[in-house]
């Protein structure tokens, strides 16, 4: 059978065709769109609070005083994410290409994990990033994980542990002049001998392998000059998307991990195209390191606790569940979040049904303990369900079996489309900022006070963000961006007026002038830039930096030996031809 392309959700996603590594990100083109990029990071970093502080706390909580091993022992971590800034990598590829690139954060999935591993130790947990690029962790871990981060801590050097941020990162595949032709079954049994007994597979492992995969499995036509590597990520990219789910990884070196399986009804020969534009998810591990910065900012007393606690018999009947939300502070048409945990009457103490209401948004990110008494020791079960007011309809979820001890919620457990915008301080410090919806009635204004604004959109939205910049205290129109959605941050940067601008002059000569010298002088320069022109090479390039969106043209004059230099002239914006006269002058130094 053939495989029909899904439809895509934008022109402007990520182009995984020929990306551009550079040492904080991997620069992606976007599709179908001219001189737009997006920036995948390579790594994340710990945030930190308004005052500077890591973001990050460790608690443990231990009973040492009784033997057994029924004593309760357990840890509590709670951090904060935010992506690493590729600003050097963006600002000098943006140079490079002449000032008119843009280049935009790429999304990455919100339902993202946390991989902790220390020798035999190995831990995950959920992470859900937001629209401003944060995320928050939350979750509850055994007593010998919190000892040995607690220990890392004092080092400040990832040496015995490794961490890392699993997400994923969609986009359009690779394109080649190829097409496969292979059978399912005999495909995803060989791959299952890459790793006799194992569950699963290392993503990066299968690329590596398909980069020259065993002519008896597929059949390649039209492959001369084709790049192995870039057919290697297109073949991945499509059985991940159609044969493959997220799985747990056994060792953070290994990268993000998948299992195979063949979906029912799926069966014969199956032959792709992979000219066809193909949208798939790529799974992607993020550099972390969350102690080094945390020594450096004074040391883990700081950022741990330890409490002692004393387990009462009525504890061991009972369940508590840490629920935490990802939804974003500032959505602007949710009123309300909120999760039911349920426990059974057959389970629940006094035999009947148990309820309890846990406030997600407008609460916040942070972490809410739920007891839970139960008149049995196990099973300790319960079922959940979300409850949501949306443009002031109230939306009732279909009821889940809880996952245990901890409960996280975010977009991704919610039939809607978030859509977040978030501009930057350097950004409102230069102009006044309004975002609208493209199709929706949705539209507000980003200020310093509040920076971000966020929407709940029905499935299946194709959003478009238009956003208008006006500079503050001056009439008439401004600047306006029509960027793709759903995620976008805004910085100077991302208005073509800001950063690397260039004059492209072509210069006319009188007969009898050798030479002559010319003055470009940015709005917000102090001091000129000459350029001495010959006939030989009347055409010329001029590079100045502007650094705020309202102030990059430039005005010219001629530069004469003599002090009547003359005055400037009107301001010109760059990137459009400027045509100069080289006249003959009075002085004959001139000529």
């Amino acid at each position: 059978m053939s495989d029909p392309a899904p439809p895509l959700a934008s022109d402007d996603v990520p182009d995984w065709t020929r990306p551009i590594a550079r040492a904080d990100a991997w620069l992606v083109p976007a599709y179908r769109t001219a001189d737009l990029f997006f920036s995948v990071p390579r790594a994340v970093d710990l945030a930190r609070r308004a005052d500077g502080t890591p973001d990050f706390f460790l608690e443990v909580f231990s009973d040492r005083n009784a033997a057994g091993d029924d004593q309760a022992l357990f840890a509590n971590l709670r951090m904060g994410l935010e992506r690493r800034d590729a600003g050097a990598d963006r600002d000098r590829f943006v140079a490079a290409r002449g000032g008119q690139t843009r280049v935009v954060p790429a999304r990455l999935s919100a339902d993202a994990a946390w991989h902790f591993e220390c020798g035999t130790c190995r831990e995950t947990a959920p992470v859900a990033w937001d629209g401003a690029g944060c995320a928050t962790l939350q979750t509850r871990l055994p007593a010998t994980t919190g000892d040995l981060i607690y220990g890392q801590l004092g080092t400040g050097v990832v040496t015995t542990a490794r961490v890392a941020v699993e997400c994923r990162v969609g986009g359009v595949l690779p394109r080649v002049e190829t097409t496969a032709l292979f059978e399912v079954e005999a495909l995803l049994a060989r791959l299952a001998t890459l790793h006799p007994g194992a569950p699963s597979l290392a993503f990066d492992a299968l690329v590596t392998w398909l980069k020259a995969p065993p002519p008896d499995l597929f059949r390649l036509e039209g492959e001369a000059g084709v790049d192995a590597g870039e057919r290697a990520l297109a073949l991945a990219g499509r059985l991940n998307r159609d044969f493959g789910r997220p799985a747990p990884c056994p060792s953070v070196s290994e990268g993000p991990h998948i299992t195979l399986r063949i979906p029912d009804g799926t069966a014969g020969p199956v032959r792709w195209d992979l000219r066809t534009p193909y949208p798939a998810e790529l799974p992607r591990f993020l550099a972390f390191d969350p102690f080094t910065p945390i020594v450096a900012a004074g040391g883990r007393d700081r950022v741990t606790a330890f409490t002692r606690v004393g387990p009462l018999p009525e504890d061991r009947l009972s369940l508590v569940v840490a629920v935490s939300g990802g939804f974003p502070a500032d959505l602007r048409n949710c009123d309300a979040i909120e999760v039911v945990l349920c426990v059974d009457g057959a389970l629940a103490r006094g035999h009947a049904t148990l309820a309890r209401s846990v406030t997600l948004y407008p609460a916040g990110r942070g972490t809410q303990s739920v007891t839970l008494p139960f008149r049995v020791s196990e099973p300790k079960t319960y079922r959940a369900c979300l409850q949501l007011v949306v443009d002031g309809t109230e939306v009732l979820l279909p009821w889940f079996d809880g996952p245990g001890s901890y409960l996280h919620l975010g977009p991704d457990d919610v039939p809607f489309l978030l859509v977040s915008m978030r501009a930057t301080p350097r950004l409102l410090a230069q102009a006044r900022i309004a975002v609208a919806l493209v199709g929706t009635p949705f539209a507000t204004a980003l200020t310093p006070q509040a920076p971000s604004a966020s929407y709940l959109l029905a499935p299946g939205s194709v959003p478009r963000i238009r956003v208008t910049a006006t500079e503050p205290g001056m009439p008439g129109g401004g600047l306006v961006l029509d960027l793709p959605g759903p995620i976008v941050d805004l910085d100077c940067d991302a208005f073509p007026q800001y950063g690397a601008q260039s004059i492209r002059a072509h210069l006319t000569f009188a007969p009898g002038v050798a030479s002559a010298r010319f003055a470009f002088l940015p709005e917000d320069a102090l001091e000129p830039i000459l350029v001495e022109v010959t006939p030989e090479r009347p055409d010329i390039t001029v590079w100045y930096f502007a650094d705020r969106i309202f102030h990059h043209r430039y005005r010219v004059r001629r530069v004469r030996h003599a002090d009547d230099d003359g005055p400037w002239s009107e301001y010109h914006s760059p990137g459009e031809s400027l045509f100069l006269t080289a006249a003959p002058t009075s002085d004959p130094r001139d000529s």
